[in-house]
């Protein structure tokens, strides 16, 4: 069996992750994760009128960070401080693989 935290996702956030979070399931303390933090566009598309971009930050987030009942699909009211901003989290992605994206808004 392949250790997808071990062999991908800690190399990955070794050289990527570009914060150390605190992050705080359901109003608990916070816990510190290291995370990938990007305030990307994605497009928006109107009924009627041009496409828009809308700002999305995401936090891409190990699940090895995380306890162990820690589900990101039930992560929604979340919260998390990097560089000083707490966001709150709207939704969580995860794959098959222990990674996981959070969408956040700005509080």
């Amino acid at each position: 069996m392949l250790d997808w935290d071990a062999l991908v996702h800690a190399p990955i956030m070794s050289t990527h992750g570009n914060v150390r979070a605190d992050y705080s399931i359901g109003g608990a303390p916070a816990i510190k994760v290291d995370g990938i933090l990007d305030e990307g566009a994605r497009p928006i598309q109107i009924v009627t009128g041009p496409d828009v971009n809308e700002v999305v930050p995401t936090l891409g987030i190990r699940l090895a960070q995380f306890p162990p009942d820690f589900n990101p699909r039930n992560a929604k009211g979340d919260t998390f401080v990097a560089n000083g901003i707490t966001y709150n989290v709207k939704d969580g992605r995860p794959d098959s693989h222990g990674w996981a994206i959070l969408e956040a808004t700005r509080a």
